[in-house]
Parts: C-alpha cells; structure tokens; sequence
C-alpha cells in the first residue's frame, strides 16, 4: 500500500488515507514526506480533511464501526459527512 500511495502522491495527489480495517488505524501519506506516513491516526483520533476536504472531520473510532450494528446510526448523527444507509425499495403497484 505504501507503493500504492507514493504513486498517488508524485501523480499529484495532496493526501492519501490508507484506511486499515483489521488493526484500525489509518495511515497519512502526503507529498513532502514519501518514506513513511506522516500521521497515523488510531482509535480515539480524528481524520481531517485538513486543506483538502476543508471543514471535513470524523472521529476514527465511528469509520470502523460495524454497518450491521443499530448504534451505528445514532453515533453518527454528529458527522456532518455522514450517509445513511439504502433503505429497502418501496413497491410500486
């Protein structure tokens, strides 16, 4: 992934995320520092969209909550950037 994200990053890209489900963390890469991330954000942190998204930000612990889980939507209601879920079709008749 680090390969994946220095290749973004010389083709002009301002920020890569490197999202890690498993562990739950999630690395920065930026343009100025090509070697190793320049943040990692972990449980208890918050990812900003910092120039690039500008006024995006959410609590890292709410990006690796389980979808399937009812809490999920009330912990969320403080993202601004949140989307809910597909609700089922209605039916037409």
């Amino acid at each position: 992934m680090a390969a994946k994200a220095r290749f973004y990053l010389r083709a002009g890209t301002p920020i890569v995320w490197v999202i890690w489900p498993r562990s739950g963390h999630i690395d920065i890469w930026r343009a100025e520092i090509l070697t190793v991330p320049a943040t990692v954000l972990t449980l208890g942190g918050i990812l900003d969209g910092e120039h690039v998204l500008s006024g995006f930000t959410d609590p890292v612990d709410d990006l690796f909550l389980d979808p399937l889980r009812p809490e999920r939507e009330k912990l969320h209601v403080r993202s601004a950037f949140y989307l809910r879920p597909p609700q089922p079709a209605q039916e037409l008749n």
